[in-house]
């Protein structure tokens, strides 16, 4: 193993406070989910769809104020 990935909200930040504890590289996983969004590293989706296929009935108000996904032109 190469490095140890601390996931999760409740984790998120940890990682930099128990790296002198540990061999392995941490990552905090918000870190770098933060950084990729960020960034705009993240690769292309291999669908031209959002992949959400159940249908939003009943819901909130709010929620059916969502927008349909943008194409960002990534």
């Amino acid at each position: 193993m190469a490095s140890s990935i601390l996931g999760g909200a409740g984790l998120a930040g940890y990682a930099r406070l128990l790296q002198a504890h540990c061999t392995l590289p941490l990552i905090d996983s918000a870190q770098a989910g933060w950084e990729v969004l960020l960034g705009q590293l993240a690769p292309p989706a291999p669908i031209d769809h959002d992949g959400f296929y159940a249908p939003w009935v009943g819901m909130p108000p709010a929620f059916t104020q969502v927008p349909d996904k943008v194409n960002h032109g990534f």
